[in-house]
């Protein structure tokens, strides 16, 4: 408007103009100042809103489906062994495992090769399981060739190619898939390539069963006597026992050799140990004596025995040091059994133990069990087909653990279904058993509470700043950033006198300090006692901050309450207390209930806003109708100048020439 310009006016009325509009804008200033508090309070109110919808969504998550409450941890004694994992179907109880073994896949290495060595054109197929990855290549680098196969046998088979050393490399192939149903089979080109990188050769191990039989077994035991019986194929070493069974021909260990056998234990009662007491000695009558006809009876022999104490039972003995492997040179012991009813077959790696087994030596120290071999057998399972892996890196075999005293076999290391909503991770294999404890996650309970008290008291802070003019409630958050304490003094007192924020304020508080129902009673009905109110720092006094509402957490006591009231706490913030399964009552659900008045779509909140945002859209109107107005007022004002100017101007030019015509007339007098 100021720069509107009419030619003819000068610098005295345009100031004039200029001071005349200005005056009329400030009408302009107050409706745009109006403008700027609405537009001030509608961002308050979308703050709060913002605000009441996280607190809503902090109640939810205490009360929900997915509250923190039923979420379970699993601890085990040696992670090194076995780690777990609970879902929340998962019941609090405790359980033992043993892992005797542990899941792998076949993963074979070829021999070194040329740095330059190139694979063969050719038809590539390899079997993991009942699953085939077939390669059709045209030739190439070693390197190229394992890309094209990790490409083609995603999730089932992987190649790996290690530049070993300057001038050579190997390849290294595995079945991904574990268990020993998944063994790596290779066929069309892949056999021939195997076999010339020396990844595979022809079977050169044979399978030894090893038959307990009378003729063969040499009798160890130092007290003779019938310590051991033999029935069939079977074995059954008595107390004391100690046989060695000499192998026909020494067996060479080569890499996956292993000794499997199957073997059960049966308790001997105590009772078998028992000794009765001696029969009373014999003693003969002594003769009688004749004389003439007199004849003179001798009296019975008479023994004092000492009374008869019977010998104690044996000292019990518990030794599950069974199998010991000889090689020609010494004897090394196999892995301890297990107390077991009904037979099991065990699997003993060989190649860790003796380069040659010659002799298989059984003894039993044990003094109340005797121990039944049978199905003794030395192989090598890494034999596939017709040959077998040059350099086996493992072999493909299932997970074996103990659990319950019963003997479980799986493909992986993953056991999901073995205890309900417990995932099993087995690590390694160990004789000591996992204790695995099934506990409440307290922790994760523990951040959730801590979440809902920092929100409820972000939404107190902001309504107390807004409805009143006290700065103390500002200085007390001394976590507040220097814009954070800005904008607050900002919006200092901004609401005040607003009932609503006053009664929101007030019902808050109410459903903080309002007793609810649990399955504890009158033990957990409020969140004071579970460590949560305005006054929970120890030792504290109840200052002015603490009566504006602000809750306090005492972090020992509610570690104290939700490691033993779990159920109750849960239940505290939402409860079906009639049995029509709809949660109707706790802290969690009341105030959900409550904030979503607010909320929602249509809700307190959103009815303000709209309301305000007519107002804003009038005062825009109204802002841009004066513009309008000014524009015209101060066109207006130059026209009707500009005219005045002209017109002085006229008069002066006038004035002049009959100024100029006077003077001429004189001048002719």
């Amino acid at each position: 408007m100021s720069d509107l310009s009419i030619p003819g006016v000068n610098s005295k009325y345009s100031k004039m103009v200029d001071d005349l509009v200005e005056v009329e804008k400030t009408k302009l200033t107050n409706l745009e100042d109006e403008l700027q508090e609405i537009k001030d309070e509608k961002g308050y109110w979308l703050n709060i809103n913002r605000q009441v919808s996280t607190l809503q969504s902090a109640a939810k998550s205490l009360y929900g489906f997915e509250n923190p409450f039923s979420s379970k941890i699993v601890e085990s004694s040696n992670e090194r062994i076995l780690t777990a994992t609970a879902d929340r179907d998962a019941s609090f109880s405790q359980y033992s495992v043993k892992v005797i073994q542990t899941a792998s896949n076949d993963r074979f290495l070829s021999g070194q090769l040329d740095v330059d060595y190139r694979v063969p054109p050719g038809d590539y197929a390899f079997r993991v399981g009942e699953e085939e990855v077939s390669l059709r290549y045209r030739g190439g680098k070693l390197s190229d060739f394992a890309q094209r196969l990790n490409e083609k046998g995603r999730n089932l088979i992987q190649a790996t190619v290690v530049k070993n050393r300057a001038d050579s490399q190997v390849i290294l192939l595995e079945a991904i898939p574990t268990g020993s149903s998944n063994r790596l089979i290779f066929s069309g080109d892949s056999e021939q390539l195997a076999k010339d990188i020396e990844m595979i050769r022809p079977v050169r191990t044979d399978t030894r069963n090893i038959l307990p039989s009378s003729d063969k077994i040499i009798n160890r035991t130092e007290n003779a006597g019938e310590t051991y019986a033999i029935r069939g194929e079977e074995i059954e070493l008595s107390h004391g026992a100690r046989v060695e069974i000499p192998l026909d021909t020494p067996y060479r260990v080569e890499a996956g050799s292993v000794l499997q056998f199957s073997y059960k234990t049966t308790e001997i009662p105590e009772d078998s140990y028992k000794v009765n007491p001696p029969a009373d000695p014999s003693v003969p009558q002594p003769p009688s004596a004749s004389l003439e006809g007199i004849t003179v009876k001798s009296l019975s022999s008479v023994v004092d025995l000492p009374p008869w104490e019977t010998p104690p039972l044996p000292e019990r003995i518990d030794d599950f040091n069974v199998l010991s492997l000889g090689d020609g040179s010494g004897s090394y012991n196999a892995p301890p059994l297990r107390d077991r009813d009904n037979f099991e077959v065990m699997t003993v790696q060989l190649k860790d133990m003796v380069d040659t087994l010659e002799s298989i030596t059984l003894k039993n120290n044990n003094t109340y069990r005797n121990i039944t071999i049978k199905d003794i057998q030395v192989f090598n399972p890494t034999i596939v087909a017709d040959y077998e892996p040059v350099n086996p890196a493992d072999t493909a075999r299932d997970a074996v653990l103990e659990f319950n005293g019963i003997e479980v076999v799986r493909e992986t290391n993953e056991v999901d279904d073995l205890i309900p909503g417990v995932n099993l991770s087995l690590k390694r294999a160990s004789d000591d058993e996992v204790d695995l404890d099934i506990q409440p996650d307290t922790e994760t309970a523990k951040e959730a509470l801590i979440k809902f008290v920092y929100e409820y008291n972000n939404l107190m802070t902001n309504i107390l700043v807004l409805t009143s003019d006290n700065e103390e409630i500002i200085n007390e958050k001394e976590y507040f950033t220097d814009d954070e304490r800005d904008e607050a003094m900002e919006a200092l007192g901004k609401l005040r006198g607003d009932m609503t924020l006053r009664q929101m304020k007030d019902r808050l508080q109410s459903i903080m300090a309002s007793p609810y129902e649990t399955s504890e009673g009158n033990a957990m009905a409020l969140l004071a006692q579970l460590g949560i109110s305005t006054n929970e720092t120890p030792g504290g006094s109840l200052s002015a901050g603490k009566l504006r509402g602000y809750l306090e957490i005492n972090e020992n006591e509610v570690d104290r309450v939700l490691n033993s009231k779990i159920v109750a706490v849960k239940e505290l913030f939402g409860m079906d207390t009639d049995g029509d399964l709809i949660l109707d009552s706790g802290v969690g659900v009341t105030l959900d209930n409550y904030l979503r008045a607010y909320s929602q779509t249509g809700g307190i909140i959103s009815l303000r806003t709209d309301r305000l945002d007519n107002a804003i859209d009038k005062k825009d109107d109204e802002i841009s109708d004066y513009q309008d107005y000014l524009e015209e007022y101060e066109q207006d004002l130059r026209v009707k100048y500009g005219t005045m100017e002209s017109t002085l101007n006229q008069l002066q030019s006038s004035s002049s020439y009959l100024d100029t015509l006077s003077n001429s007339n004189n001048s002719n007098k």
